[in-house]
């Protein structure tokens, strides 16, 4: 898992990767990936985490004060060195007081890592509200080639996000209002082919979280939790936490 630390004197986060020793965790090492710049309103999915088949970690940062992303990783399993590139400029001018847009709870980033080591990132444009990738072209993210995978939509939330075992990503996310769940999946690497499938109607509340896994057979696993407009709060009026299981590989997409 990855986590974010602030140093003693408050000067920035030191990004923490913490590897447990055995499947219940009862013991586990901690180790230090970099440092990002410090922010506050801790409200949503900043920090992501994902593995290589190597053990090496690779952890997604998505700046709340200025709506930049950065990728860090490790060069092998125990981080004995790393790398931090900034995949996603500010947006913004940093900043702790008032409102802008990167200070929604529903912003964020995730990363994934193909077969061959190769991230991707995604992550919920903080000023339109689209759902975006960053695809990575070498293992160390030298270059990145960004694909807008569903227009505006202010109440979209973070997409899930995960790659089948062809490397290619596979998203859930909304439609423009923030409801109806929908499954984005890329026919190739770059995603510049891809089909959308809808996975549940939504009704009345809003999608706060969303996360996707798939199984051996690239079929997804899909949680989700609405939040009650009603009540600001998940799990009124029988809504809350939700679990989609798909019966067939990517939702039933070919190719």
């Amino acid at each position: 898992m990855a986590s974010l630390a602030a140093l003693p004197d408050a000067s920035a986060f030191e990004v923490q990767v913490h590897m447990c020793e055995d499947t219940y965790c009862r013991e586990h090492t901690t180790a230090s990936v970099g440092t990002v710049p410090l922010f506050h309103h801790l409200a949503g999915h900043e920090v992501d985490l994902a593995v290589r088949s190597d053990g090496s970690p690779v952890v997604s940062v998505y700046d709340r004060f200025d709506g930049s992303v950065r990728l860090l990783s490790c060069s092998d399993a125990d981080c004995s060195a790393n790398m931090q590139r900034t995949l996603k400029p500010a947006r913004y001018v940093r900043s702790e007081e008032g409102e802008f847009p990167g200070k929604t709870r529903v912003s964020g980033s995730r990363v994934a890592v193909r077969p061959d080591g190769r991230p991707v990132v995604a992550y919920r444009d903080p000023v339109d509200g689209s759902s975006r990738i960053l695809d990575c072209q070498d293992v160390d993210c030298s270059e990145t080639e960004e694909r807008d995978l569903t227009g505006p939509g202010e109440q979209r939330p973070l997409p899930g996000l995960a790659v089948d075992r062809e490397g290619r990503p596979q998203l859930v996310t909304t439609d423009a209002d923030g409801r109806a769940l929908v499954l984005i999946s890329c026919a190739d690497r770059g995603c510049e082919e891809r089909r959308t499938v809808p996975l549940f109607p939504g009704n009345k509340s809003r999608l706060l979280d969303i996360a996707l896994v798939l199984g051996p057979d690239d079929r997804p696993v899909i949680a989700a939790n609405y939040l009650s407009d009603r009540s600001g709060v998940a799990g009124v009026d029988g809504e809350g936490p939700i679990l989609l299981r798909c019966d067939r590989s990517r939702c039933g997409t070919t190719g």
